[in-house]
């Protein structure tokens, strides 16, 4: 399983124009503060995940169980450069964004 820290997002992101963050937080969660960019993806609708296999994608939620669930079911899709983020989204340092 391919962990990363919180504190590495920035460098995925700055590495890569097809890296996207997964936010699996429920969108009432999402709407308490995000990332940035992020897009809100919720766990229980993964299975119509259709997003290009070729792209690296960040999952992160609240404490990582989701992530960590979220990471499993993609690869088990077929995915391959998939991370989830060990830390929650509230130990992000950055300023949180409320839009949608």
């Amino acid at each position: 399983m391919t962990a990363i820290s919180i504190k590495d997002i920035n460098r995925h992101l700055n590495g890569s124009s097809n890296c996207y963050i997964i936010d699996v937080r429920s969108p009432v969660e999402f709407a308490t503060g995000h990332i940035p960019k992020s897009i809100n993806f919720p766990l229980d609708e993964l299975h119509n995940f259709k997003f290009p296999k070729h792209h690296s994608y960040l999952f992160i939620c609240n404490n990582g169980k989701r992530a960590k669930a979220a990471y499993k079911h993609l690869k088990e899709m077929g995915y391959s450069y998939i991370f989830h983020v060990k830390e929650n989204i509230f130990s992000w340092s950055g300023q949180l964004s409320y839009d949608f």
